[in-house]
């Protein structure tokens, strides 16, 4: 009893198999004919009437418009230019870097005043400092 059993539901997957595939087989074909004025049609369904015609691949995806691609290819444009601007920026950030480590291994001392508010720092700029530091409480007030 449980061979046949056993039979009949490998027979059943067998069956489900071969109509998983043949039905995934059957979506990826389509079929062309003409219509009556000599126009291309694609269709995954084959036409009624007795038109005739015959199995291909699918049609590829049509163009976009040239307005479209042109600002596509803009934006590509744009982002190129952000990421080097973005390592232009980040070159110029590790040079400051370099610089304030620097600062740090002088063999003199190294005195970094907060400046308070836009004034105060320039008048500390002016006075000579090298490197300023800017508080919170300035900015928060």
């Amino acid at each position: 009893m449980y061979r046949g059993l056993a039979r009949t539901g490998t027979a059943l997957l067998l069956i489900i198999a071969i109509f998983a595939t043949t039905s995934a087989y059957a979506a990826k074909q389509y079929h062309l004919w003409y219509d009556e004025d000599g126009q291309a049609v694609y269709s995954q369904f084959e036409p009624g009437n007795g038109i005739e015609s015959r199995p291909v691949k699918p049609p590829p995806p049509p163009a976009e418009p040239p307005e479209v691609a042109q600002r596509r290819l803009q934006e590509q444009i744009q982002k190129s230019a952000d990421f080097f601007e973005d390592k232009e920026l980040a070159r110029e950030q590790a040079a400051k870097a370099e610089t304030f480590r620097k600062l740090h291994e002088a063999p003199d001392a190294f005195i970094l005043p907060n400046a308070w508010d836009p004034g105060s720092a320039k008048l500390l700029a002016a006075a000579g400092f090298s490197a300023l530091a800017s508080t919170s409480a300035g900015i928060a007030y």
